[in-house]
């Protein structure tokens, strides 16, 4: 049992490491848009290396989102197709099963 557990995590981590690469992409999203409501940013010693941070944050959240989310899509369906219920299972009609969960969500 320990082993059919292990070699299902080893299938599991490349779609981990895809999901938290995602995830701080998001969260680098999500402080590049808090740093650039702040008005008084701009104004002190250092703005222009302030300037500077966020354009090279904005460009990496441009540049890499897209690029991850395609990659994990890819990896989701290619999970999903591997392990969904064949139609004799019980869990074939649940919508959600065989669908990688993170967090107790299907992801994506």
């Amino acid at each position: 049992y320990a082993e059919r557990l292990r070699a299902r995590l080893r299938k599991m981590r490349p779609i981990l490491d895809l999901i938290s690469r995602r995830e701080a992409i998001l969260e680098e999203r999500t402080e590049l848009e808090l740093l650039q409501r702040d008005p008084g940013r701009l104004t002190g010693r250092g703005a222009s290396k302030q300037l500077m941070r966020e354009e090279k944050m904005g460009n990496r959240v441009k540049r890499d989102l897209p690029k991850v989310t395609k990659a994990l899509e890819r990896a989701l369906w290619e999970w999903h197709r591997e392990n969904r219920p064949a139609d004799g299972d019980g869990g074939a009609d649940d919508p959600s099963a065989g669908h990688f969960a993170y967090e107790g969500v299907p992801y994506l």
